[in-house]
């Protein structure tokens, strides 16, 4: 029999059975040459498991098999096709799952520690700083500023722009200068520095022209080396000398006790600060007083500047150590005039020096009364008595004490319980209760044991 063609031009679309001569090498009827998988073509059957296509290569088949038995042993790494970054090395799917696991773990609490923790702590920070950078920062006071440090960042930037509108509207508007009052002026100046380069320009045509600048009289002024013929130039150097050599003012370098000169940034401010404790000082002297009453003098004769004394005169001078009874008393006298001793009081002026002792002359009573009906007062043991009953008490004096003893009548005491028991049938009830609670003299023991000898 020929051999079988195993080697067909096309691709093989089937499989052959397990009969066939080709499936047997020891079959004399099978092909010289192994077929190759790549010519062994899936007619269709469904591989859902390894994902094939229709018509795959039967090579390729086996490549996708040999894959996920290799992803089930873990006997090689399945994600090598992956970029895998910090999970690297993966040699399984577990190890994949749980590194991945882990890693979502990790971001999950560094997640949860950031928005619970570090957000808002971080967010208020930054709340604040923006709070804080919405404020000016600074005091600076001027007729037109006046920037407080607590101002926002809006209305310091308003306060600047109407200062700067200002500026621009008053004071570098030159439209209200008369630009022809000695002159003629063309084209009129319209910008600060064209202002400057006319007035140049009228220097310079009055230097040029033989005419001269005027001169100053300066002789006996504050200005150092002044002469009655200073010229323009020499009349503002020497003001401009003098102007530097003046001290400056800083109120950083003033101290006082009395005054506060916080916030106070200016020489008028410090001086408002100090008209204001002037005029208090001023408002408060005394600048007028009764001589008949009162003598003012030196407080220091010798130290003028410690101020004046004021101190009671003539016949007041001695009457300030006397008192009145009331307001209706016109005789003040001393202490002693002004107190009488009534019944049972002494007033002692005698046995210290400068001092009134008041004291009682009765002696004190040391009785007391059983009631306020008590007709009359004895001492503590007259007032406490014992008595016989039941129970007998017994008072009897001991070291300057009273002790009270007793003692019980038992006999009295049974005896009055068993009238009480016998008209009150409620306890007679408990207590045959209680006597009936107890073991019977007549019953049969029960603990007995029998022991053998």
């Amino acid at each position: 029999m020929p051999c079988p063609d195993c080697h067909p031009s096309g691709p093989i679309y089937a499989f052959p059975f397990p009969d066939a001569p080709c499936n047997d090498p020891g079959n004399p009827d099978c092909c010289e040459h192994i077929i190759k998988a790549s010519c062994i073509e899936n007619d269709g059957l469904p591989l859902n498991c390894i994902v094939s296509d229709t018509k795959e290569k039967l090579d390729i088949i086996l490549q996708k098999i040999d894959q996920k038995i290799c992803e089930i042993t873990g006997s090689s790494d399945p994600f090598n096709n992956y970029s895998l970054l910090c999970l690297e090395p993966v040699s399984s799917q577990k190890v994949f799952a749980e590194k991945t696991a882990a890693m979502l773990c990790q971001l999950r609490s560094t997640v949860v520690n950031f928005t619970t923790n570090i957000f808002p702590a971080e967010i208020t920070a930054i709340r604040n700083d923006i709070t804080t950078l919405n404020k000016a920062g600074f005091n600076y006071e001027c007729p037109v500023l006046n920037i407080a440090q607590a101002d926002s960042i809006a209305e310091t930037l308003f306060k600047l722009a109407n200062a700067i509108c200002n500026v621009y509207s008053s004071q570098l508007d030159l439209s209200s200068v008369d630009w022809n009052n000695c002159s003629s002026a063309e084209p009129v100046p319209q910008t600060i520095q064209e202002g400057f380069n006319f007035l140049l320009d009228q220097i310079c045509a009055l230097t040029t022209g033989g005419q001269t600048l005027p001169t100053f009289d300066n002789t006996g002024t504050c200005l150092t080396a002044g002469t009655a013929l200073d010229s323009l130039s020499d009349t503002i150097t020497k003001i401009r000398a003098r102007l530097c050599s003046l001290p400056t003012f800083s109120v950083s370098a003033l101290t006082s006790s009395c005054i506060n000169f916080s916030g106070v940034t200016s020489l008028e401010g410090t001086l408002s600060k100090i008209f204001e404790a002037i005029d208090l000082l001023t408002k408060n002297t005394i600048r007028q007083v009764d001589t008949d009453m009162f003598n003012i003098s030196d407080a220091d004769g010798t130290q003028p500047c410690l101020g004046k004394k004021i101190s009671l005169s003539g016949q007041v001078a001695g009457s300030d150590r006397l008192v009145a009874v009331s307001a209706a008393d016109s005789n003040p006298g001393t202490l002693e005039d002004k107190l009488e001793q009534g019944e049972g009081i002494i007033l002692d002026t005698f046995t210290t020096s400068g001092k009134i002792i008041i004291k009682t002359s009765s002696q004190p009573e040391y009785k007391v009364k059983s009631t306020s009906s008590d007709a009359a007062a004895g001492f503590l043991d007259e007032k406490i008595i014992g008595s016989n009953g039941t129970i007998n008490t017994a008072v009897s004096p001991n070291s300057g004490k009273l002790q009270i003893s007793s003692s019980i009548d038992y006999d009295l005491l049974i005896d009055r319980l068993f009238d009480i028991m016998e008209t009150d049938a409620d306890i007679k009830a408990r207590f045959c209760a209680l006597v009936s609670s107890c073991p019977s003299p007549c019953a049969p023991p029960t603990n007995v044991q029998a022991i053998p000898a």
